[in-house]
């Protein structure tokens, strides 16, 4: 879970009545800013929390993952070298050539050529990633362990902070709530 503290104590110092605002509501705004802000960082533009690219897919398992096997390739005419057009048909991307699914199609996985690691296959990791309220308790994170395993696994793999708040999503938070602040206090 992706955790981010907000001290709220420290506007009673300012002497103003707080009684009125809803903390977690608050929270849960900037927690849901922020959770777009790291979905786009992690699984599209894939980069890291110090907005360095987490890492790359090897040639094969690109080849795996769009469905651009050598024998999709047009071996003669005007074309010749280019990729056949795009199969567009579940189950379209080939098959597998070996092992106990051998003959059996290959999932079509909607795959651009771009080598970035982006931390999402088929997307249910980030559809996965959630806001989370638990009491007065807000946090980013999976609700579903196995992504949990899965966010892990990326960071150990290529040995990078990817879930922690990169400096500008850490200012947004804290314009965030500014703003918050100013608008009880206003």
């Amino acid at each position: 879970m992706i955790t981010v503290n907000v001290d709220m104590s420290e506007l009673f110092d300012m002497g103003k009545n707080m009684g009125d605002a809803d903390y977690t509501s608050i929270l849960i705004d900037c927690a849901n800013t922020t959770l777009a802000n790291i979905k786009q960082r992690v699984f599209i533009d894939g980069m890291d929390s110090n907005d360095s690219q987490i890492g790359t897919y090897s040639e094969a398992y690109m080849k795996v993952r769009t469905g651009n096997y050598p024998e999709t390739r047009l071996k003669s005419g005007k074309d010749k070298g280019e990729f056949r057009k795009a199969k567009t048909k579940a189950g379209q991307a080939g098959v597998y050539s070996k092992g106990k699914n051998k003959g059996q199609p290959r999932p079509r996985y909607n795959r651009s050529t771009d080598t970035k690691v982006i931390g999402s296959l088929t997307r249910e990791m980030e559809n996965d990633m959630k806001v989370i309220a638990d009491g007065d308790d807000v946090y980013i994170g999976f609700s579903n362990e196995h992504n949990w395993d899965k966010s892990q696994w990326l960071e150990e793999t290529y040995e990078k902070d990817i879930w922690l708040l990169t400096e500008s999503e850490d200012a947004q938070v804290d314009e965030l709530v500014n703003d918050f602040i100013d608008e009880i206090i206003g």
